[in-house]
């Protein structure tokens, strides 16, 4: 039974002669929500993540703050049993200088560049700079720069800070913007010649999914503290991404209420003109609560058929853009092509929105649609 009403009701709606136009505009904003709202959260997911994902790269998903006092070598075993890539380092607040410039840096003192980031830059002989620092110290390629140490003072000179010269070797460039504005690189033996110290002070492990669980794991080993996943690292970003999410989010939401008002007004407009045809299924057998319910059903079912196409048009425009996307944003941005991720919260997302709006008006439509709805009065009228 049910079939055959939805069939009268869809035709009645996309092939009668009086077709109920506003209706048909709040079909085209259900489309519209479903569609905007995947191909919002799957730009800018894609653009989040490369961010995060750059980031990651420079600085490690997991860093271990290390000690002379701590368990190092198991630290090791348990990376090494794991095939974890990790390296060791001494990192260090410092002043570099080049003739009378000085500006602060985090000089970080690695042996080991086997990571991708890493492999391209030459500071074995000397040290590494990001491009942003090169006007601001006025330095070039083998020019001689100096990296001193207020916390450390020379044991030959008494309190004079402890000071090394290197060469600048190499620049590059990490497109992220905290870590190019004061980072630089160098071997570890001329950090810690410079500290007096043959140890290290940091261990940092890169391209490892589950941090958390590695996190709890050593743990039993080094205080939690002196350990930080990339997220705890820098809380402030994350914060600032899932706000910008949200926000985003919201806003569609609001703009998914003004579609509401076409689904209120199209709805009972429509109705009002199916009055005659719903009180004739009532003379023919079917009782009050089977017209509501199937009214109901079949409005239901549209409006899901109408969420689904445009998730599937969003689909497909997404996999357009990520397969023949050109560079289409200025040069100023580091992601010229729009990145686009593709996840199932996306899609739940997208969908849930649009369709509790628009059940949530629908009801209060057709709970008033059915107060109004005389079937003997109507009978009458005719």
């Amino acid at each position: 039974m049910f079939l055959y009403y939805s069939k009268y009701f869809i035709k009645y709606l996309f092939f009668s002669k009086g077709k109920q136009k506003l209706l048909f505009l709040a079909l085209l904003g259900l489309f519209l929500s479903s569609f905007a709202l995947l191909v919002l959260q799957s730009t800018m997911t894609g653009l989040q993540e490369k961010t995060i994902g750059r980031s990651k790269s420079v600085m490690g998903s997991l860093i271990i703050n290390i000690s002379n006092d701590d368990d190092t070598e198991k630290i090791y075993e348990i990376l090494d049993s794991k095939n974890i890539l990790y390296f060791k380092e001494y990192e260090v607040e410092l002043f570099l200088t080049y003739g009378n410039n000085v500006i602060p840096v985090m000089a970080h003192g690695i042996e080991d560049n086997s990571v991708s980031f890493y492999k391209n830059i030459n500071f074995s002989e000397g040290i590494a700079l990001s491009y942003e620092m090169s006007p601001r110290l006025n330095v070039e390629l083998g020019n001689n720069v100096s990296l001193i140490s207020p916390s450390h003072s020379d044991p030959m000179l008494g309190d004079i800070p402890s000071s090394i010269t290197l060469d600048v070797s190499d620049f590059y460039a990490s497109d992220v913007p905290e870590i190019d504005a004061f980072h630089v690189w160098t071997r570890l033996s001329a950090i810690q010649n410079l500290v007096s110290s043959n140890s290290v002070n940091r261990i940092r492990v890169f391209n490892y999914d589950d941090s958390k669980a590695l996190k709890q794991e050593l743990s039993t080993l080094i205080n939690k503290e002196k350990i930080k996943t990339w997220e705890e690292q820098n809380a402030t970003l994350v914060w600032s991404l899932k706000l910008e999410s949200t926000v985003m989010v919201f806003l569609f939401v609001c703009m998914s209420l003004l579609v509401s008002l076409c689904i209120t007004s199209g709805h009972l407009l429509f109705f009002r003109k199916l009055k005659t045809d719903l009180v004739s299924f009532w003379i023919l057998g079917m009782s009050q609560k089977e017209i509501e319910k199937f009214s109901f059903k079949s409005v239901n079912y549209i409006s899901i058929a109408t969420i689904s196409f445009g998730l599937i048009i969003g689909s497909i425009f997404l996999m357009f853009v990520d397969q023949n996307g050109s560079e289409i944003l200025p040069r100023f941005f580091v992601d010229r092509k729009i990145p686009v991720i593709l996840s199932f919260k996306a899609y739940i997302i997208s969908f849930l929105i649009p369709y509790l709006i628009s059940i949530a008006f629908s009801i209060s439509t057709f709970n008033y649609f059915k107060k109004d709805l005389d079937y003997l009065g109507q009978i009458r009228s005719v």
